[in-house]
């Protein structure tokens, strides 16, 4: 089956951008580990399945789910030290 794609390197890909946006809201922060195990686990697996081009793709969902996983711990960090909890009055 020529043009066959990497399904699992997609899906990392997809759930690593997921997550990194999720990371991005220091509420989400959770949610961000969340996808970012996902991206990380479909990345792993993708790696070993699949032409060059989408075990390229697997790492850019292993990179992704490394970025979310550091953004959500960023999130974490500032909502638990908010003491007043300015973040959640808005």
């Amino acid at each position: 089956m020529k043009g066959a794609g990497n399904g699992m390197a997609t899906t990392s890909v997809v759930l690593g951008i997921v997550g990194v946006g999720f990371g991005l809201i220091p509420v989400m922060a959770l949610v961000a580990f969340l996808f970012a195990g996902l991206a990380i686990i479909f990345g792993v697996l993708g790696r070993w399945r699949g032409s060059d081009r989408g075990r390229r793709r697997a790492m850019w969902g292993l990179v992704l789910g490394i970025i979310a996983v550091g953004l959500g711990i960023l999130g974490l960090v500032i909502v638990l030290n908010d003491p007043v909890g300015s973040i959640f009055e808005g």
